[in-house]
């Protein structure tokens, strides 16, 4: 089931990749991850629990590495966004700057991937993100992203 809180943040981007995962899960009966925005937390977080499966895999029940990237990149530039949003400003650019993997993913894994803004230069906004099992505290990868910040432009 869902966690509401990433439902406040009102992205359509967001709510359609919602939805889109959670009819598959329901039509594969498959338990969904959740997400959520800690907005009172410090530092400010974006948290996803997920368990890997099947599609997920690269070497024999192994998490494949684009996969782990693609976490990555998405939970910190989706920490990035929101971060922004509740600011007024909206995010531009984003690059993947660096990802380190540390440990194996093994398949049918109970996984946390939290992404947090780590620094904000300027215009510039540095976040990063980290895979983490949850039945032992390893942490699978862990990268950086940046960012362009700029202004939320409101189209009458």
């Amino acid at each position: 089931m869902f966690v509401e809180t990433l439902g406040e943040l009102s992205f359509p981007q967001v709510q359609v990749l919602l939805e889109s995962s959670r009819k598959f899960h329901e039509a594969n009966n498959i338990p969904m991850h959740t997400a959520r925005w800690e907005r009172r937390s410090y530092p400010q977080r974006l948290i996803l629990d997920m368990v890997t499966l099947p599609v997920n895999q690269g070497h024999a029940e192994i998490g494949h590495g684009g996969f782990i990237s693609g976490l990555i990149d998405d939970t910190a530039g989706f920490a990035a966004v929101a971060w922004a949003a509740e600011r007024g400003k909206t995010v531009l650019g984003k690059e993947l700057r660096s990802v380190r993997f540390k440990k194996p993913l093994p398949l049918y894994t109970i996984v946390r991937v939290v992404g947090m803004v780590d620094e904000v230069r300027g215009s510039t906004i540095v976040s990063n993100a980290s895979v983490m099992r949850l039945d032992n505290d390893h942490v699978i990868a862990e990268g950086e992203l940046v960012a362009k910040l700029v202004d939320a432009v409101r189209v009458p």
